[in-house]
């Protein structure tokens, strides 16, 4: 374990620093008191005042590469583009007249994967796509996990490498690596960077959108789900569609874009200091973070 005085130590440097920004990655997350570990880190915080000033603050790093601006995208079972809520109507109405469609059409939001694989088991999730995803690794309970895929009616997965999962599939798709491909993605920062295509993909491999994009008529070979996803994609799509920067174009054209949350007034919270009583609160939340990553290892 750690010695008395290191988390002395470590609880000096935060309380004495004038600025100070917690940044952790997902290992204090990934245990039976995942939820407590990450409480008490946003607690340490917000009892010695670094919130609001120049040079403080909290963040996470998420667990895949552009976590983040997935979630601006809607790329989560409960979401829609730009950060709007898959069960509030309004922003339902917003979306589907976007995408030309009725807000009857959008499905209700859905569930984590976990969830996703115990449907599974239960015979109420009978075909599944995977996008770059091995689950066989990151879940835990491998063993169940394979039984569930081997349980699937049809499983496909698009993938730039054969996984452990994929192995699984009826049918792999060759994807892209990000070198491979272009598009924007989003840093813990909140800052958009544009991705640019170094090399093009090998082989029979695509870049990863356009498995979704491929023409029946002119493609027999790609399977009926395939068939109808390009089918409904593509009238959304510009006619001359070839760059990832049209599809950008497109979000912004409509508005696609997160919605504004109030904004912190920087001027009015910088000057504030953290009382003396909130060090010492801190210093107590610190050492019971480490007790709890300490017991749950």
């Amino acid at each position: 374990g750690l010695a008395e005085r290191a988390i002395r130590q470590a609880a000096e440097w935060w309380g004495t620093a004038s600025t100070s920004f917690l940044l952790h990655a997902r290992g204090i997350e990934h245990s039976s008191h995942g939820v407590q570990n990450v409480i008490a880190a946003i607690n340490m915080v917000l009892a010695s005042g670094r919130l609001g000033r120049k040079g403080c603050g909290y963040a996470t790093i998420t667990g895949q590469a552009n976590g983040q601006g997935g979630r601006e995208h809607g790329q989560k079972c409960d979401q829609l583009p730009g950060m709007r809520d898959l069960a509030n109507p309004e922003h339902r109405s917003h979306i589907a007249q976007i995408w030309g469609v009725s807000p009857d059409d959008l499905p209700p939001p859905g569930v984590d994967v976990v969830e996703m694989f115990r449907k599974i088991e239960a015979g109420e999730i009978r075909a599944l796509l995977s996008i770059c995803f091995n689950p066989k690794v990151s879940l835990p309970d491998n063993s169940s996990v394979a039984r569930a895929l081997d349980k699937l009616e049809f499983y496909a997965a698009l993938d730039f490498f054969l996984s452990e999962t994929a192995q699984h599939a009826d049918i792999v798709l060759p994807g892209s690596l990000q070198e491979e491909d272009e598009g924007v993605v989003t840093q813990v920062e909140g800052r958009v960077i544009k991705i640019n295509q170094v090399v093009a993909p090998p082989g029979e491999a695509r870049v990863t959108v356009q498995n979704f994009l491929f023409d029946p008529q002119t493609s027999p070979e790609q399977l009926v789900c395939f068939q109808t996803c390009a089918r409904q994609l593509k009238p959304h799509l510009p006619d001359d569609w070839e760059h990832a920067r049209q599809l950008l174009d497109k979000l912004i054209e409509h508005k696609v874009a997160p919605v504004p949350s109030p904004a912190a007034e920087p001027e009015s919270v910088e000057t504030q200091r953290a009382p003396v009583w909130a060090f010492v609160i801190m210093a107590v939340i610190l050492y019971r973070v480490l007790c709890i990553m300490l017991a749950s290892s």
